[in-house]
This record gives structure tokens, C-alpha cells and sequence, in this order.
């Protein structure tokens, strides 16, 4: 794959990282506020009782960004796959990010 195109999947993943700082951040302000209000302190990770299961979603990778143009693509070109043979049939092209 040509550096240029590898870039503009790169843009997307910086963008989704800056997305998800942003959510990240007003998520624990809110819980912060929360755990103040209700005089308890703030749920930490680590432990089955402070582990906090809700939150912003992970950003995705440039990876995960080439696939997602990857399998739109095969779906048009071979409408017949299904979903998880259009993944497989992309997994074939690895070697090429």
C-alpha cells in the first residue's frame, strides 16, 4: 500500500484517539461529580469491586480503519460473501498495511 493512502488511515486513527481522550475526560468528570455527590469515593479499575465496567468507547486502530474500507469494498464487489468471509478474504491483504 502507498504511504499516502497509509497516512489517511493514520489521520483516522489519530482522530478516533482524540475523540475518545475527549470522551474519556468528560466521562470521569462526571463520575467524579457522581462519586462527590453521593460521598463515595471514585470507582478505580483493579479489584471486582472497583472495577468500572461502563465508559467511552476505545479508539480504533489504523488497522481497524483500512478493514472496515476493505470489507465495504469486497461486499460490492462480491455480494455474495458473508460477513465473515469478506473478513477472511480481507485478511489476505495483511501484508499490504
Amino acid at each position: 500500500m502507498a504511504a499516502d493512502k497509509q497516512q489517511l488511515y493514520r489521520d483516522r486513527e489519530i482522530v478516533d484517539k482524540k475523540r475518545y481522550q475527549k470522551e474519556k475526560a468528560e466521562w470521569e468528570a462526571k463520575l467524579a461529580k457522581q462519586a462527590a455527590k453521593e460521598g463515595k469515593p471514585i470507582p478505580t479499575k483493579g479489584g471486582k469491586k472497583g472495577k468500572v465496567k461502563v465508559g467511552p468507547q476505545r479508539p480504533s486502530s489504523a488497522f481497524f480503519f483500512f478493514q472496515d474500507d476493505r470489507r465495504d469494498a469486497l461486499k460490492k464487489e462480491r455480494p455474495e460473501l458473508s460477513h465473515k468471509e469478506a473478513i477472511s478474504v480481507s485478511h489476505l491483504n495483511l501484508n499490504c498495511f
